[in-house]
């Protein structure tokens, strides 16, 4: 089999049309570009450029070859640079896997932030179940996972945060509940707007409601916290939102009932594999923790 590197030599002078300033671009001497391109041609059996007076041209048999080869040997060479370009953050990837739209909420500013000083890295968000995930990142097809889960002494704990869950609604569920604050007698079980079943925050939802006594019923379960957070604020109903990402809004286009119920909270890990070597994880990371 023909040595690659004589089919490199000979796409860069090709490229060039000039054997002198193709042995500039490879850093070897001309007269070694010069024996390459007679090894190839030996090789293959016919010639491959004509000289003229201010260097080469391909001949139609040298044409023919060039187009067949170019794009794989550019893919080839791309390659050589390839964990060169990782290291320096000027390409790669980084997955990120969660089990709740609550992380969404939580990530948004450090993504933001991440493809700010990294624009040539590549973002990919995974929702699946908390096992799938956990099994993904065994198997580093996941770089970092934001459960729910106190299980973790097996992996690098990034950070842990605790979303609070704040029951809101419009003016006129505001002024109703005032002076008759929402308890588990009282409770609008039909007003309640509420996650769909596939999402986590749901099954939170549901035991800490079930723990008060409560069977909510629900007019409507949406699919995400921005459908559900626009029909509050359109007065269809109340619902239980993360206090924090939403403390810009609580107050003016909504507002936080008064209630007697036992405060909600939820704490979600992001973790990482303590055996994972991606560089674009380690600077996620940084960014997380500054």
């Amino acid at each position: 089999m023909t040595n690659l590197n004589l089919y490199r030599i000979f796409c860069e002078v090709a490229r060039q049309k000039n054997i002198t300033k193709a042995s500039e671009k490879l850093y070897i001497s001309q007269p070694a570009v010069s024996a390459a391109i007679k090894e190839l041609e030996n090789s293959l059996g016919g010639q491959l450029f004509i000289r003229e007076n201010k260097g080469v041209v391909l001949t139609s048999y040298g044409l023919d070859i060039y187009e067949k080869i170019s794009h794989s040997i550019n893919t080839l060479e791309s390659m050589e640079h390839y964990f060169d370009d990782i290291k320096t953050m000027q390409n790669g990837i980084l997955r990120i896997g969660t089990n709740t739209s609550n992380t969404t909420q939580i990530i948004s500013e450090y993504l933001i932030k991440f493809t700010s000083l990294y624009p040539n890295i590549k973002v990919k968000m995974i929702r699946d179940k908390k096992e799938n995930l956990i099994q993904q990142l065994e198997n580093q097809q996941i770089d970092i996972v934001y459960v729910d889960t106190d299980d973790v002494e097996s992996y690098q704990i990034i950070k842990q945060y605790e979303i609070k869950y704040q029951l809101i609604g419009d003016m006129n569920n505001l002024k109703k509940y005032e002076k008759n604050p929402i308890n588990s007698s009282n409770f609008p079980s039909t007003e309640i707007i509420l996650p769909n079943l596939a999402n986590t925050s749901r099954e939170i939802i549901d035991a800490h409601l079930s723990s008060n006594n409560i069977i909510a019923t629900p007019k409507y379960e949406v699919d995400n916290y921005s459908i559900l957070f626009d029909m509050v604020k359109a007065g269809l109903g109340i619902a239980f939102v993360n206090a924090d990402y939403y403390q810009n809004e609580i107050g003016k286009t909504v507002f936080s009932l008064n209630s007697e119920l036992n405060f909600l909270a939820r704490k979600i890990t992001a973790i990482c594999s303590k055996k994972s070597k991606n560089p674009t994880l380690e600077q996620f990371i940084d960014v997380i923790l500054d």
